[in-house]
């Protein structure tokens, strides 16, 4: 195998100490740059354990726990990468159910246009990041900025929610545009189909 010392799960006892060093001063080069940020980082960081997962092979398995006849059935070994902000943005935004997707038309349903910075998704997915909750969590995020709006938008005259970065941090409220002659059905409705939702979700409300 090249490079022993960094591929694989398991290394024999002469060979710990020195990957460890030699991983601790891969890993403090951030002490000593100034010209890179910690979110570099730590991109740096996954790339590099992305890169080592990518030449797993069946014998690092054996030597994980796996029993061979287990690891014998599976021709093909995949890795999946880490995600990273831009792939969380991507989570949000481009799959036809997407969770943006879903409140975008759920305020339809009561004729309101929601939009979301650029700067918002970015703020979305780095809360992700920095708390672990990864894909999972996106939802969860979203519903502590968006809970008391669900609540205030049904029955009122706003036509618009904007939702900024500072929203999402949690240093601003959401941006309302009201129209006092606004018609109860308006294009925003609409977005439920156009997006692929042929059974929108249902318009929260108080008990």
């Amino acid at each position: 195998r090249r490079d022993v010392k960094t591929v694989g799960f398991f290394f024999s006892e002469k060979d710990t100490s020195s990957v460890l060093s030699n991983d601790t001063a891969t890993l403090n080069l951030s002490a000593n740059s100034n010209d890179l940020s910690e979110e570099q980082h730590q991109r740096e960081k996954l790339r590099k354990r992305d890169a080592l997962l990518s030449k797993v092979e069946s014998r690092d398995l054996v030597k994980f726990g796996f029993i061979p006849e287990f690891v014998g059935r599976f021709p093909i070994l995949a890795s999946l990468e880490s995600l990273d902000e831009d792939k969380l943005v991507q989570i949000l935004t481009q799959p036809k159910n997407s969770q943006i997707a879903q409140y975008r038309c759920l305020f339809g349903l009561n004729g309101v246009k929601l939009e979301f910075t650029d700067d918002a998704l970015q703020a979305i997915a780095k809360v992700a990041l920095n708390t672990g909750a990864g894909a999972r969590g996106l939802r969860t995020i979203m519903e502590k900025f968006l809970l008391d709006v669900q609540y205030e938008v049904p029955g009122s005259d706003v036509t618009r929610v904007v939702i900024s970065g500072d929203v999402v941090r949690g240093s601003s409220s959401p941006q309302l545009e009201r129209e006092s002659h606004a018609s109860p059905e308006s294009d925003a409705s609409a977005e439920c189909v156009e997006e692929g939702h042929s059974e929108p979700l249902r318009a929260k409300g108080r008990p």
